[in-house]
């Protein structure tokens, strides 16, 4: 069952240098960015998931204009794995939203982080071929920590992403307790990811221009293959 099918919106992103700014706080004074933290600050994990022959980073970097990400999510320990979740990310020129299906973690586990138990599953997912889920296998866990503000008109949703590593799969089958002994990589700067509607994205972009960084497309995993050569 899908819990999360929410409309398209924009998720801008700024690389940040991580040396000198390690929190979002000196920035909102600086700029006057009105934000307000809403979470507290925990770490996220993802696995992502690809064919051998790296269909969704081809798509990627190839520019297609609808295009998909798959990743199981969970957050805090990763030993503990808790309540683990599948996520398909589809985006549609500069537009995105996020589908979101609940997994069992022992199932999770048994099948070594094998998606073929739910390849017979009829979801409802944009630009989603459900052929494909079967061929689709672990290619780099990144794992890191995230801030959450929200701003002062309740529009705009900021995360602030720091002390990131990616760390290599090399196998098809994912034993856990063996991420560690794959080869690793620190990313050296933090991330920024601005998300709103598409109504209000003139806002956003008057944001975006405060701030004294570059906006990319940086998807943490193109920049995890990217460190080991892959792509």
């Amino acid at each position: 069952m899908i819990v999360n099918n929410n409309s398209y919106r924009y998720e801008r992103k700024l690389i940040v240098d991580g040396f000198n700014f390690s929190s979002l706080e000196t920035l909102n004074n600086i700029y006057d960015l009105g934000l307000s933290e809403i979470y507290e600050e925990r770490r996220v994990n993802s696995i992502y998931y690809d064919t051998n022959k790296f269909f969704y980073a081809k798509q990627h970097l190839d520019g297609f204009n609808k295009r998909l990400k798959c990743r199981v999510r969970f957050y805090g320990d990763i030993k503990s794995v808790t309540s683990p979740f599948l996520e398909f990310k589809s985006k549609n020129g500069y537009v995105g939203k996020k589908y979101k299906i609940p997994l069992k973690k022992n199932e999770l586990l048994k099948n070594k982080f094998c998606l073929n138990f739910i390849s017979n599953k009829d979801y409802k997912i944009e630009n989603l071929d459900k052929n494909i889920i079967s061929f689709l296998y672990p290619k780099l866990f990144v794992t890191y920590l995230r801030r959450y503000y929200l701003s002062k008109c309740l529009n705009y949703r900021f995360t602030f992403d720091k002390e990131i590593y990616f760390y290599l799969i090399e196998t098809p089958f994912l034993e856990l307790s063996n991420i560690f002994n794959y080869n690793s990589s620190k990313f050296k700067n933090n991330i920024i990811e601005i998300k709103y509607t598409r109504d209000l994205d003139q806002g956003g972009s008057s944001i975006i221009k405060k701030l004294p960084f570059r906006l990319t497309d940086c998807s943490k995993y193109i920049q995890g293959l990217n460190k080991f050569g892959i792509i």
